[in-house]
């Protein structure tokens, strides 16, 4: 006797899934005649038995899919030796089968076992199968198997009527607020469920109902829930779920470091709940206007940096951003020169600087006893008078003790306690000059101190002018450069020009040289008319024209200390101002 097979193919739109499936008989089958020859008679209808000793009846019927049955004992019809028997399928609703839904029908005849398949498209569909065997079927029926052997047809259907009646729905919820998002599904049960978020399965989201409780922004996006059968699995349409948050910002503004007149950008981004508002505040305090996502300044100047912050504001809440440092960078800058010459009584030194973008505080110091540490000997009580243009600003002999942390912050070396050094410290603008002396002979170091910050107010001009000797009495003038990166730098040493101003015992041919920690960068001795346009951009008188004075424009590193040694050709002597001024 010829058994049944246990595996059948299911075909779920374009998908084909195999699988082990229950196979119980069908309600809706009914045989109803068998043919012997070209006569038909009526069938007889009768119930068997499953492997298992389960007995079909009426009031089980539910239960007939959770058993097997291998042999014509099942579910058959006998046609009283016919060699052919037809069986029908009754459609009780007329549904139509979907296009593209395929129907198989496994029947063994003898030796003639055969698979017969008929894709069915509406029904009842009438579709003759190998051996005249006609079969009517419904839209819950996707599959029949039967048998033959002799006079009998066993006949059962597999139901794999799986179909989603109520999809998730898409909602939009507050954030803090539990959300529930159910399927409801059709067909035979029982059902597997697992629930997705944006493809990705949910651990533990496996029944009909899925929960979030308090949902926060990361729960927003697209869930859906495949469910599935002993026979099928389908995957359920997209649900939107949309949290309203206060603004959570994402992108807060960067910290950037600008050039003077450069321009600023700043930005944040938020997400939640539009619109937003925006308020950008510098320094904690906020900035009239800036209420957009972007905040720019187009020029920056010294009075920008700070720092910045934005609040964002929306329905639900407010939120501020991480604060953003605005740095601008003025490049580098003269930030100390120092004259060193021997003296006599009643020589006059005069140092000067140039204060260019406002006021800021100079430190000058004029050092005698306190060289005696260095193996020096010092002028014993120098002086200092500041002059603005032929006004004096202060004059100092004697420190004062209240300068001494000013010292130390800016790197000078300390004088004692009491000495009679003499240092002041004056916020200045422009061009000024510090003039010192002294009653007695020896050597003095004069100092001049940027003692501000580094805000677009720089020292731009640095000079000294004093006797120029020979040996340890030459002129030497240094100076730092202060930040980082390259600098033009021009030097002059003038002498013969000096005398158009009315200044006697002018040194006639100066010539120069330019130190870094010993080694020689540069020299010069006279200059070339090509820097006249130099001269000119930042503010120094010309030469004489075919004058033994001396000049070079020069690049130099900053963050370090140069040295500038004048010195007259052939040993020569006289009056020579030095001068250095940073070039744009």
């Amino acid at each position: 006797m010829n058994k049944f097979l246990r595996v059948a193919s299911f075909w779920f739109g374009s998908v084909l899934t195999t699988f082990a499936t229950s196979v119980g008989l069908s309600d809706t089958a009914t045989l109803v005649q068998g043919r012997s020859g070209t006569t038909w008679d009526d069938a007889t209808v009768a119930l068997g038995t499953f492997d298992d000793g389960f007995v079909p009846t009426a009031q089980n019927r539910a239960q007939w899919a959770s058993h097997w049955f291998t042999t014509s004992t099942g579910y058959y019809a006998s046609a009283g030796g016919a060699s052919e028997v037809s069986a029908e399928l009754v459609l009780a609703d007329n549904v139509a089968i979907p296009a593209g839904q395929l129907l198989y029908v496994w029947i063994t005849h003898g030796s003639e076992a055969g698979l017969y398949s008929d894709a069915a498209w509406t029904a009842p569909v009438a579709s003759t199968l190998g051996l005249s065997h006609t079969l009517h079927f419904s839209a819950q029926t996707v599959a029949i198997f039967g048998a033959f052997d002799g006079a009998h047809l066993v006949a059962a259907t597999a139901s794999t009527d799986l179909s989603i009646v109520t999809q998730p729905a898409t909602q939009s919820v507050t954030a803090g607020d539990s959300v529930t998002f159910t399927v409801v599904a059709g067909g035979t049960a029982p059902f597997a469920y697992q629930w997705h978020k944006d493809g990705v399965d949910l651990a533990g989201a496996t029944n009909a109902t899925l929960l979030l409780a308090s949902v926060t922004n990361a729960d927003a996006g697209e869930y859906q829930v495949s469910v599935a059968n002993a026979a099928a699995a389908i995957t359920s349409d997209a649900a939107t779920l949309t949290v309203a948050t206060a603004p959570l910002i994402v992108d807060d503004p960067q910290s950037q470091t600008v050039p003077p007149g450069g321009s600023l950008t700043l930005t944040a981004h938020a997400e939640g709940v539009a619109p937003f508002t925006y308020q950008w505040f510098k320094n904690g305090v906020p900035i009239p206007g800036a209420t957009d996502a972007t905040f720019a300044i187009p020029a920056v100047s010294s009075g920008d940096a700070g720092s910045y912050i934005v609040r964002i504001t929306n329905s639900l809440g407010t939120a501020y951003s991480a604060a953003a440092l605005v740095a601008v960078n003025y490049g580098p800058a003269l930030s100390n020169l120092s004259v060193r010459g021997g003296m006599t009584a009643g020589q006059t030194l005069i140092t000067g600087f140039v204060v260019s973008g406002g006021t800021k505080p100079v430190l000058v110091r004029a050092a005698g006893p306190a060289l005696n540490a260095f193996g020096l000997v010092g002028v014993a009580d120098p002086r200092l008078v500041l002059y603005d243009g032929d006004t004096v600003v202060v004059t100092n002999d004697d420190w004062p003790a209240s300068l001494a942390p000013t010292f130390a912050s800016l790197g000078a070396f300390p004088f004692d306690p009491d000495s009679k050094d003499a240092a002041l410290m004056e916020s200045i603008s422009g061009p000024h000059t510090a003039h010192t002396s002294s009653t007695g002979d020896g050597t003095v170091l004069v100092e001049a101190y940027d003692a501000g910050s580094s805000n677009g107010v720089a020292l731009s001009n640095l000079s000294a002018r004093y006797h120029v000797g020979t040996g340890n009495d030459i002129l030497i003038a240094g100076f730092v450069l202060s930040g980082s990166g390259p600098q033009r730098i021009l030097i002059r040493a003038v002498g013969p020009t000096l005398g158009s101003f009315g200044v006697t015992g002018v040194l006639e041919n100066p010539q120069f040289s330019v130190f870094l920690d010993g080694q020689l960068v540069a020299s010069n001795d006279d200059w070339s008319a090509a820097l006249t346009s130099v001269f000119q951009s930042v503010g120094a008188f010309n030469f004489l024209a075919d004058s033994k004075d001396a000049a070079l424009l020069v690049t130099l590193e900053a963050g370090h200390g140069y040295t500038v040694q004048v010195s007259g050709v052939g040993g020569a002597t006289g009056e020579a101002l030095v001068e250095i001024y940073t070039v744009p």
